[in-house]
């Protein structure tokens, strides 16, 4: 019970986060109201002894994010929302948050301009979790790939973000000058 509790406030200090980190996004990306409301019952609910309630609430929230017309964009953010709470049980979900997020990138199809800001938040998620795991090849090459999406993309909306990159691969002794021979955002899956 106690672990439900502390998964609870972390995930409302989560949903505010992710909250501030959609921000920026196109509202097309953003997942609907219904969505948002399963993800934060999977919040509330998740046990990593246990987490079959979150991971039904979550697959209904990816294929509810998915209805036509939505933009993949949509898709890979929810995805990412998922993988960006899950790093609070990175010990114990590292399998879990890795697939949630391998879904979000084979969703993802190349979009304009902000469109494709939830595959780079994605691709970094990703290269936590590989990182957590002592995989420095795909750490590094996911890393890469959120550089190089972040690359496409005006400069003002991704400052952030993109320091963040560059920390992180620093942080992992990553190959190159901001550019790794692992740069296809593509090649992760």
């Amino acid at each position: 019970m106690r672990v439900r509790r502390a998964s609870a406030v972390a995930g409302g200090m989560l949903l505010a986060a992710a909250t501030v980190a959609s921000a920026g996004l196109p509202h097309a990306c953003r997942p609907p109201a219904e969505v948002a409301q399963r993800l934060q019952q999977a919040r509330e609910v998740f046990d990593p002894a246990a987490p079959q309630a979150a991971v039904a609430l979550w697959d209904a929230a990816l294929a509810q994010a998915a209805e036509p017309p939505a933009p993949s964009c949509r898709v890979v953010e929810t995805a990412w929302q998922i993988g960006d709470f899950l790093k609070l049980h990175a010990r114990t979900s590292s399998d879990l948050a890795l697939d949630y997020l391998n879904r979000g990138i084979a969703a993802h199809r190349p979009a304009a301009g902000t469109e494709d800001l939830p595959l780079a938040k994605l691709l970094k998620t990703a290269g936590h979790f590989f990182a957590r795991r002592g995989d420095r090849e795909r750490a590094c090459r996911s890393l890469a790939g959120a550089a190089r999406v972040l690359g496409r993309l005006p400069e003002a909306e991704v400052s952030v973000l993109s320091g963040q990159i560059r920390d992180e691969r620093s942080q992992n002794r990553c190959p190159g000058d901001g550019v790794s021979p692992w740069a296809d955002p593509d090649q992760n899956r």
